[in-house]
């Protein structure tokens, strides 16, 4: 058969052309194609469906938003903000300055939407000190603020008019020196869709581990970009916590604050776990308390509130317990002294006024709208109580971005949870101002006098009639998918067992390099097929970065603990390198780089100076 010929499995190749294309309907992704229209651009958004994005479908009991504080006494200063994002390790100044410069414009383009960002009688919007901050800059519109921020923006789009590609999975993208064109599979056909610029807005890679927070239907498509040459950043960099597996939703905040019931189960009976390896009940519900301040994994926190992860890794890995959180009786289901807990837990009990009998009368008088949430759901905390893990929740690394957010590929820009934007420690709802401010950079960043080109029809045509082997009677695409999400988070995820990995790598490079001969569909799972080609790509680079970080960096800090045989507690944090691993795909041996982070610089310049070269660059 010829390559050209795509005809014989019914498969028929399009062209489409646009000036911007971009990928992803998430908020990074809708907020992205409004910015490039508002440039002058012919826009395109393509999305596998536009209401399975991560920002639609996910939040907290108080989702925060990130931005220059605004409110009160709290001064502040864009190298004020900047600073903190810096002093989260492995993150590089240009960018920090950049988010915390764009935070107000970002913020008060959602707020002209009429996203419900509270204020005071004066107009102040009011701020709260979110983790990893000391100013009170963080700010929210309830559990859903990231929902309501997609939804206005998508109100935007479909004013201007936007073209909407729905439906379309990418499964290829064609770069050389810049970026030229993607091919997506629609409905039984493919479509090479070329354009002068690229804003990938993908989300995190939410299919690479089993045990995920990530909402149904999100998957992330970071594999194929970094096959197609983009650099990866800081891949490492996961946060990990406890979630509720039906439905997907974050257990922080007032989930813990108000001292809920932690158990697990099996066949025989049940375990009141966390009473074994904690001093006595106060100093549990203590750490109960602070998990939800302290919800992600952190090895800094592994004598304290997040042992509790641990723990509960340990229940479900080692022991095969399923694990919960039971809202209806007080732990032990005792009367709880709440004079016995420490200052803080007490404080914070009874400024809210909650010495109540019950977690879920807590819960309710605290955070109606957290119990509200699981009603909606059709759970009802009052009767039911909710199974547990330890998920993957966030990639703080990515796609090598600069402070434009352009890729090492011209002409390829990423926003949102897909770029390489945050270090180890960011702070709570940096990841929402990061996806807005880098949708107006990269949009506003675009170099229109680039041609297109399109040259890529040979290639295109190469890719459909290879995967076009793997699709027959047989099937074990489900199969692997399920296997490999699963080892990932028995062996790579909060707890990273090197032995393992290295193992699982081999494996996946095999698997990968023979994929036409190992792996088998049938005609209703192409999209699964192209599924299982992103999921090997990103964990092949993953695992790759996992191994060669825990021999460069001869400490333990962030949101994982790297192991041997035995997981031990002697935790060492003097020997930290303030360096970003930086890595180039290739299955066999790829290319990986330390790299010293920027420091931050004083940007202070006349004026006049600085407006001159505003205007000469706008000329």
């Amino acid at each position: 058969m010829s390559m050209e010929d795509t005809q014989y499995l019914d498969f028929k190749l399009n062209e489409l052309e646009y000036d911007v294309i971009v990928v992803g309907s998430g908020a990074a992704g809708f907020n992205a194609a409004n910015r490039s229209y508002e440039k002058g651009f012919n826009v395109c958004l393509v999305t596998e469906e536009k209401n399975i994005s991560t920002s639609r479908n996910a939040g907290s009991d108080k989702q925060t938003y990130y931005k220059l504080s605004l409110c009160n006494e709290d001064l502040d200063s864009v190298d004020k903000m900047a600073k903190v994002y810096c002093d989260g390790y492995h993150m590089d100044s240009d960018i920090a300055k950049v988010e915390a410069a764009g935070s107000v414009r970002a913020f008060m383009n959602l707020v002209e939407l009429a996203v419900a960002f509270p204020t005071n009688e004066y107009g102040e919007f009011i701020g709260y000190k979110t983790d990893h901050d000391p100013n009170k800059r963080a700010t929210s519109a309830g559990p859903y603020t990231s929902k309501m921020m997609v939804e206005k923006l998508e109100q935007r789009f479909f004013k201007y008019g936007i073209e909407l590609l729905n439906h379309h999975k990418v499964v290829k993208i064609f770069n050389s020196y810049k970026f030229n064109s993607i091919l997506t599979f629609h409905k039984n056909q493919f479509y090479l869709i070329y354009a002068k610029a690229l804003i990938y807005a993908t989300g995190g890679p939410a299919s690479i581990y089993k045990n995920t927070v990530y909402p149904y239907g999100q998957k992330g498509s970071t594999g194929i970009a970094l096959e197609s040459g983009v650099k990866g950043r800081n891949l490492t960099h996961f946060q990990y916590g406890l979630a509720s597996k039906k439905p997907k939703w974050n257990v922080s905040g007032t989930y813990m604050q108000c001292l809920p019931w932690i158990y697990s189960e099996d066949e025989n009976r049940r375990y009141d776990f966390l009473l074994d390896y904690y001093k006595d009940r106060y100093s549990m519900l203590n750490n109960v308390f602070l998990k939800g301040y302290q919800w992600p994994f952190d090895l800094k926190k592994i004598k304290g509130s997040s042992y509790i992860d641990y723990l509960v890794y340990i229940q479900e890995i080692k022991f095969k317990r399923k694990i919960y959180m039971d809202f209806r009786a007080n732990p032990q289901n005792a009367e709880i002294q709440f004079q016995n807990l420490n200052s803080e837990a007490l404080e914070y009990l009874e400024s809210n006024d909650a010495f109540l009998d019950t977690p879920i009368d807590r819960l309710i008088h605290m955070n109606k709208k957290a119990y509200k949430f699981y009603l909606d759901k059709g759970i009802d905390l009052k009767k039911d109580r909710l199974e547990i893990s330890l998920c993957a929740q966030h990639n703080n690394g990515g796609l090598m971005v600069d402070k434009n957010y352009q890729t090492n590929i011209k002409n390829f820009f990423a926003v949102g949870e897909v770029a390489a934007t945050h270090g180890i420690y960011r702070p709570g709802g940096s990841a929402l101002n990061a996806g807005q401010v880098g949708a107006f950079r990269a949009a506003n960043s675009i170099d229109s006098k680039l041609e297109i080109t399109k040259n890529q029809k040979s290639k295109a045509n190469e890719f459909i009639f290879s995967i076009s082997k793997n699709i027959g009677k047989n099937s074990n695409v489900i199969e692997l998918i399920n296997n490999l999400q699963e080892e990932m988070s028995k062996f790579a995820a909060a707890f990273r067992r090197i032995g393992s990995i290295k193992k699982m790598l081999e494996y996946r490079i095999e698997l990968y390099q023979n994929f036409e001969t190992k792996v088998k569909a049938n005609k209703g799972q192409i999209i699964k097929l192209f599924e299982l080609r992103d999921i090997l790509i990103s964990q092949i680079a993953y695992l790759y970065s996992m191994l060669d970080y825990n021999e460069y960096i001869k400490s333990d800090i962030g949101g994982c603990l790297y192991y041997d045989d035995k997981i031990e507690f002697d935790i060492k944090m003097d020997d930290f390198k303030n360096e970003i691993q930086e890595i180039e795909f290739n299955e066999l041996k790829p290319i990986i780089r330390w790299i010293k982070t920027k420091k931050l610089e004083d940007t202070s310049e006349a004026f006049e100076v600085v407006w001159k070269r505003y205007l000469n660059k706008r000329c």
